[in-house]
């Protein structure tokens, strides 16, 4: 049978009881799992114990025997010395067997070699598997003698009954032939046993007298009447003193198992139908007195086991079918006197140093007692303060029995105590306190037993602080205290909360200490921290209107990530002071949040919480740093800078459309703004070698821009394309917003795109784009000229029909041709060059299929002449540069 399961289904079923919910059953399957570990590890440690007490018997037993070998080899070289007689042929020496080796001698492996008498070595003892001591006991002694006094005894009672009932005797003389019965069969089977022979049938027979003997005593005290309390108490104790003495002078556990057994069917057998619950279970107590007081002294621990079993059994068959409410005063004396004795039974076994060669037997009293008291109490009906008051005193006496035993042989025993003192610890919280209390209790707890467990190597503690922390969590969740809108930080979430975070955390440096794997260190870290935010989120929430409690989440997760920081850098933490970078895509989701929610990322408390986040996160980077924390260095950089910029340009664009929200140019202005001010701020930071560009110049001049110069890039050309440069001035060419803010776009790009990093990489691609939009924005200032100075509409369509218009550009784009000629020409730019040339061919195709056919005749002569003329000049002064001279 499994003994594993057995214990989890009832662990299981008292948790349920108990608690009276799902937390109680987990909560009892897993102390029911924790109690059949702890049984099989004494099991192992006394088996070990016991083989290595085997092996330094045969080891001095060895060593004897070459002691005195060794004093009889001088004595006979001694003797032979004189006679100097010649030494045996080597066919008479091999004749002579070898000394027989001694019985106790351990085997040795076959490939080892015969080892020196001064060294000797030992293979490894084999485990050979015990045999079931039930099966053993049961078996063994005179199985005949066995048998026929268990009929003997159900014979007589049922005799006893069928006398009563046919009126054969009188009461009194019934009940004296059966004492006399009885008294004989003692005698006779305490003569057997004297005799070697016959020791095993004569303590048989004397189990059937002393059975007999309880049997009579009971039917004159239950069912006639014939003794009252007192004296049938007393005739009670006086047959179990007997019994026992009887069995310990002959040092026979089978007799004290006859006997006792017969003592608790005793009462089932003579029962009248009656409900004298007092007398059954005063009866009980009394045998069950008897047992610890002899396995105390004599270590029969099976004894314990028939109390409990039977006492048990029987109980639980009067309480189905017998008890009343009005009883529970009663039926609660008993339970505490039995469970008292019961858990008293191996805390004395321990003391008086008795041998444990069958500790299962052990785990059954100390698991299975508390598992039939909590199951019995929570059938009582008592309220949940009793039952919370109870569950505390049983968890003060378990830890005041692991303090009795501390000092015994037996390792275990102190442990089990301790583990069922914190179960009763941990019931009596939910019995007593609400979800909050509970929470906050059983999550310290939790942290407190996995120390515990990685302290001791002990995984089954590890897996218990684990669920105590798990179910902590679920006591939590399940009170709906979400969104409490009472006491601030003293409603019903928020201390259960903030213990499971700070238990999380706790438990994740303890799992550093102890080199446990990182992802159960990053798990533990995730359930710091998630149950850090929920605490912190559920107040906002509760206490802010809708929209305005990002800031506030924002601010208590920067002051945890502050102080997980410093903390962790005190501890030498490493993975504590990862984690507090989860600052970052919490700022992030608040930043989009608050955004969305309200316009911007500054919105009410994010206007405090979002600066003190960036500064915290600047702060932590730095410290890690500096203490060589460099694992994804690059990728914290880059997530923080851009993260930064990306609050500062919808910002930005959200004022500058609240300041003027008649002119919608201002806040595309105002964002290109600030990417150019992000360019300039790194070339001055990679310049002065200031903190963070400093040590990491590659980054910021490669990467950090890139997204910048990008959104520039891309903002230059949408402002350009959208917006006619209309605003409360009149417009000016060149002296308006819109192109002040492209010119100093164009320049910034520029500057970023001739730094020698970008040069390499990006070489004529990043300059031909440049050029084109460049182009584009000169296209676009004569487009804004028509529309202000000449009364063209600012529309596709009218831009198109316009000769003037398109007159004009094709004049730009020529010029433009001409002086990327030119400039391709001096510089001996091949590339510029042709550039220069296909900007023409497109100014041709223009002029052909769209300017000439729309355009009047004084129109495109103008063009033409002035383009030809252009072209001349541009032929001239700027012809095609050499191959060799190609840039």
């Amino acid at each position: 049978m499994n003994w594993l399961w057995l214990w989890v289904i009832l662990g299981a079923i008292g948790g349920a009881l108990l608690l009276q919910q799902s937390g109680g059953l987990l909560l009892g399957a897993i102390l029911g799992g924790m109690a059949s570990r702890l049984s099989r590890s004494r099991r192992s440690e006394l088996a070990f114990e016991k083989r290595l007490r085997g092996l330094e018997q045969r080891l001095a037993r060895l060593e004897h025997e070459d002691a005195a070998a060794d004093a009889i080899k001088p004595a006979e070289a001694a003797s032979v010395a004189p006679a100097a007689e010649p030494a045996p042929p080597l066919a008479t020496v091999a004749a002579i067997p070898p000394a027989e080796e001694p019985a106790a001698a351990l085997p040795r492996p076959a490939h080892s070699p015969t080892p020196s008498k001064s060294a000797p070595t030992y293979a490894d003892p084999a485990w050979p598997r015990e045999p079931n001591p039930w099966i053993s006991r049961l078996l063994s002694g005179n199985l005949l003698a066995k048998a026929g006094v268990v009929l003997l005894f159900f014979g007589a009672a049922s005799g006893l009954k069928m006398a009563a009932d046919y009126g054969l005797f009188p009461p009194g003389v019934r009940l004296l032939l059966a004492a006399l019965a009885g008294v004989a069969l003692i005698a006779f089977g305490h003569n057997r046993a004297r005799q070697n022979v016959l020791q095993a049938f004569g303590f048989a027979v004397q189990g059937g007298g002393f059975a007999l003997l309880y049997l009579s005593l009971y039917f004159a005290f239950a069912r006639y009447g014939y003794l009252d309390a007192t004296l049938a108490f007393a005739g009670f104790a006086l047959l179990g003193v007997s019994c026992a003495l009887l069995a310990m002078r002959q040092n026979s556990e089978a007799l004290a198992w006859l006997g006792l057994a017969g003592a608790f069917f005793a009462p089932a057998l003579a029962s009248s139908g009656g409900n004298q619950y007092r007398i059954l279970f005063g009866h009980f107590l009394l045998l069950d007195l008897f047992i610890v007081a002899i396995s105390s002294r004599t270590g029969w621990r099976s004894l314990n086991l028939l109390g409990f079993f039977l006492t048990t059994l029987f109980g639980l068959a009067w309480a189905l079918a017998r008890y009343e409410t009005a009883f529970r005063a009663d039926i609660e004396a008993f339970l505490l006197a039995f469970f008292v004795l019961y858990t008293l039974a191996p805390a004395l076994l321990a003391h008086y140093r008795q041998p444990a060669s069958r500790s299962w037997l052990d785990g059954t009293l100390l698991f299975g007692v508390p598992a039939v008291a909590a199951m019995v109490q929570g059938s009582l009906g008592y309220e949940r303060d009793y039952l919370a008051l109870t569950a505390l005193l049983a968890g003060l006496y378990y830890l005041g029995l692991a303090a009795l035993t501390r000092a015994s042989d037996n390792p275990v025993l102190p442990r089990a105590f301790v583990a069922l003192a914190i179960t009763c610890l941990t019931v009596a919280i939910p019995l007593y306190f609400g979800a909050q209390v509970t929470a906050v209790f059983w999550a310290l707890e939790g942290a407190a037993v996995l120390a515990f467990g990685l302290s001791r190597q002990r995984p089954l503690a590890l897996l218990a602080g684990t669920a105590i922390q798990g179910l902590a969590a679920l006591r939590l969740l399940d009170a709906h205290a979400w969104h409490d809108t009472a006491t601030p930080f003293l409603n019903d979430f928020f201390p259960g909360a903030l213990a499971l975070a700070l238990a999380g955390g706790y438990s994740a440096w303890r799992l550093q200490r102890h080199a446990r794997p990182l992802l159960l260190q990053g798990i533990a870290l995730g359930w710091a921290v998630l149950w850090w935010l929920l605490a912190g989120w559920n107040e906002a929430s509760a206490l802010l209107p809708s929209g305005q409690e990002y800031g506030a989440v924002l601010l208590w997760m920067s002051a945890g990530a502050v102080a997980l920081e410093a903390l962790a850098a005190r501890l030498d933490w490493t993975r504590g002071r990862y984690a507090a970078l989860v600052l970052w895509p919490v700022t992030l989701l608040a930043l989009l949040a608050a955004t969305g929610d309200s316009g911007h990322p500054l919105a009410h408390w994010m206007a405090l919480a979002l600066p003190l986040a960036f500064g915290a996160g600047y702060w932590m980077l730095h410290r890690q740093q500096s203490a060589g924390l460099n694992d994804w260095l690059h990728a914290r950089h880059l997530a923080l800078f851009w993260m930064l910029m990306l609050a500062a340009v919808l910002e930005a664009g959200w004022q500058a459309e609240r300041l003027a929200p008649a002119t919608p140019l201002w806040a595309p202005v105002a964002i290109l703004a600030v990417l150019c001010l992000g360019l300039l701020a790194l070339r001055q930071l990679q310049q002065h070698k200031v903190w963070p560009a400093a040590g990491l110049a590659s980054l910021y001049d490669r990467v950090a821009p890139a997204p910048l110069a990008a959104g520039l890039a891309l903002g230059v050309a949408l402002l350009n394309l959208n917006f006619s440069g209309r605003w409360s001035l009149p417009y000016l060419p060149l002296l308006n917003p819109l192109d002040l803010i492209s010119l100093v776009a164009l320049a910034c790009l520029w500057q970023r795109l001739n730094a020698p990093s970008w040069r390499q990489y990006s070489g004529h691609i990043g300059l031909a784009g440049w050029s084109a939009l460049g182009l584009l924005w000169l296209t676009a200032l004569w487009v804004r000229i028509t529309h202000h100075y000449l009364d063209v509409a600012f529309s596709g369509a009218a831009l198109q029909h316009s000769a003037l218009f398109q007159a004009g550009v094709s004049l730009l784009w020529t010029a433009a041709a001409i002086a990327a000629m030119l400039l391709g020409s001096r510089r001996q730019l091949r590339q510029t060059w042709f550039a220069g040339v296909g900007l023409l061919g497109i100014v041709g195709l223009k002029l052909l299929f769209l300017d000439l056919g729309q355009a009047s005749l004084a129109t495109r002569t103008a063009t033409l002449l002035g383009m030809g003329g252009l072209i001349l000049i541009a032929g001239y002064f700027a012809p095609a540069p050499p191959k060799n001279h190609a840039a």
